[in-house]
Formats: structure tokens, C-alpha cells, sequence
């Protein structure tokens, strides 16, 4: 799913957003250490702006952002995590608006899956003979 889409029947209604980053062969391992920004598109220049830089997902695999007020966003991969590559798709968007139907303030909470790939392990000949992971 490219994006995710809420409707808020306040117009002061806030949204939580849960990012889950998991191993794309196996969504069962959630992958700490990623970093993402967290983009708002802008009504008036229709270009997205940055809200909070350097998100990093926990060792859970999750980034938690609550009280978002209505608006489009975007998550926007920076870096993987460790042993890992970003894998084609690198920025997730959604929308919070004001028309879903909710006696409370708070609406409920955005979930989006992000996968990564595993990086490919190489090994390099020279004197010390390590092994270092190269997105290949």
C-alpha cells in the first residue's frame, strides 16, 4: 500500500503514526536503527517541508509520532540499518483529514510497514582479510 488515508471530522483532531520497519524476507524481524525525516507537505508552496529530522526506528522496528495535526506527510528513508539497504521504495506517505466520524479528539493511530532488503556480504581481498557489508 503506497499510502494510508484517515479522515478527522475536527478540524483541531490530532493523529498518532506508527512507521514499523521490518526485514523484507521475513516480517516477523523488526529492524532498529533506521532513520528516517518527517516531511509535511505545504498547502501554500505544495512542497514538502521537514517537521523532525533524524527519527530512528527502536529496537522494535517502530518510529511513534503522536499528535499530528491534519495534513499530508511523508516518511522519508535516510539510512538503513545496519547489514541492510534501502529497497527501491524509500519514502511513505499519508494523509490525516477531517471528515472520519469520532467522538474523541484523538482519532486513532496510522500504521505504515516499511521493509528493507539485506545487504549482500562481500569479501574484499587485501591484507587484513575482513568482511564489511557493501549495499551491492
Amino acid at each position: 500500500m503506497d499510502s494510508l488515508y484517515i479522515k478527522n471530522e475536527r478540524e483541531n483532531s490530532t493523529c498518532d503514526v506508527k512507521l514499523i520497519k521490518m526485514d523484507f524476507a521475513d516480517s516477523e524481524i523488526r529492524l532498529g536503527g533506521a532513520i528516517f525525516d518527517l516531511m509535511k507537505l505545504c498547502e501554500y508552496t505544495c512542497i514538502y517541508i521537514q517537521v523532525i529530522a533524524n527519527l530512528c526506528t527502536n529496537k522494535n522496528g517502530e518510529i511513534i509520532v503522536r499528535n499530528l495535526p491534519k495534513g499530508k506527510y511523508k516518511f522519508v528513508e535516510k539510512k538503513a540499518p545496519r547489514g541492510y539497504k534501502i529497497s527501491g521504495k524509500s519514502e511513505w506517505t499519508f494523509k490525516v483529514d477531517s471528515n472520519l466520524k469520532n467522538d474523541n479528539r484523538q482519532i486513532g493511530i496510522i500504521e505504515i510497514e516499511a521493509y528493507n532488503h539485506k545487504a549482500k556480504a562481500c569479501l574484499y581481498p587485501d591484507d587484513y582479510n575482513f568482511i564489511c557489508y557493501k549495499k551491492c
